[in-house]
């Protein structure tokens, strides 16, 4: 999912008229040149943060609101084309509910750090 949405974020920047500002305009959203290039960042910020697996379930959360909207203004006149928004979207909504895996950082930090802190309940010398 990172690296989709990665992929997708920065197509907004290195194509703007294709993907970002010029897409945006194209499908009414007002003030395209300020969402396009917001909508991108989030995602280009979201993605990195999937990438590396850091607060994974609250990364998750706004490339499922782009796709959720994706679904519904973008492919309303073309629901055909819907299988990739909702394939995203399954993504997102399992990576909200399970989370970082075994090699992410929020593992590293938290679990890891946790599991370490209750072996040493109980062991204080005194």
């Amino acid at each position: 999912l990172g690296g989709v949405v990665l992929f997708e974020g920065g197509r907004k920047f290195t194509d703007p008229m294709g993907f970002g500002i010029g897409r945006f305009e194209a499908l009414g959203f007002p003030f395209p040149g300020f969402f396009a290039p917001l909508v991108g960042g989030f995602e280009v910020a979201c993605a990195l943060l999937l990438l590396v697996g850091l607060g994974v379930r609250v990364a998750a959360f706004p490339p499922l609101t782009i796709v959720l909207f994706a679904l519904a203004i973008v492919r309303r006149a073309d629901p055909v084309g819907a299988l990739y928004e909702l394939t995203l979207a399954a993504l997102a909504v399992f990576l909200l509910f399970k989370g970082g895996g075994r090699f992410s950082l929020d593992r590293t930090l938290w679990v890891d750090a946790q599991e370490g802190d209750a072996g040493n309940v109980g062991n204080a010398e005194g």
